[in-house]
């Protein structure tokens, strides 16, 4: 995992690319 801070919106997007 990279170690860098991530905003709210981007850690959404991290998730819909685990359900495609």
């Amino acid at each position: 995992m990279s170690r860098r801070t991530e905003t709210p919106s981007e850690m959404l997007e991290h998730q819909n690319s685990t359900l495609d």
